[in-house]
């Protein structure tokens, strides 16, 4: 396939991105094993170009989010710990927004984002996760437009709330970083 083309096609599956919503979320708790196959399936659009095994020369994708990982953010209570080995709501969409935001911001800096915006939302989690998801999937649309020499009418930056800028840059950081990895690797 043509660069173009590829292009073109991975930058449409970019408009498409749906992160799961509050309510879209299990409601019923999971096992560590459930949890990495929910979200690494869920998050699989972050795997742009599968790694290559230099003794075996095949390749294999990269896994988003591993067990170590989550005990790491347990350790470190930048998620709550599981009850009896489970994870519910929150800890998902804690480590949703984490595995996401980790690829451009240091941990620190999205824990103390996730407070501000708890902070904004009242302290309604489900809120503040939605807008979460709702920011990064406007700015993979605006990066998608762009791409293309659009513009989407969406709220502009200028008129946004100072509450939800730092959320809605990280976002379009993301988004930005993603673009420039296919881009790259479409040209080797």
């Amino acid at each position: 396939m043509e660069y173009t083309e590829a292009l073109h096609e991975w930058t449409e599956s970019l408009r498409q991105i749906h992160l799961p919503r509050w309510q879209e979320l299990p409601t019923l708790s999971l096992y560590m094993d459930q949890v990495l196959v929910y979200i690494n399936d869920n998050l699989s659009f972050l795997n742009i170009e599968p790694v290559v095994e230099m003794e075996h020369e095949k390749r294999k994708e990269e896994k988003i989010l591993t067990a170590s990982m989550i005990n790491n953010y347990v350790k470190q209570r930048l998620i709550p710990k599981p009850e009896k080995k489970r994870y519910h709501r929150e800890q998902l969409a804690c480590l949703i927004v984490y595995v996401l935001l980790k690829q451009v911001l240091p941990l620190t800096d999205i824990q103390k984002g996730i407070r501000i915006q708890l902070e904004v939302c009242g302290g309604d989690f489900e809120k503040a996760y939605d807008i979460f998801c709702r920011q990064l999937e406007v700015s993979f649309a605006c990066v998608s437009h762009m791409t293309f020499g659009q513009f989407i009418e969406e709220e502009t930056y200028s008129q946004m709330a100072r509450s939800n800028l730092g959320t809605s840059m990280a976002a379009l950081s993301l988004a930005t970083k993603l673009y420039a990895q296919k881009v790259l690797s479409l040209n080797h």
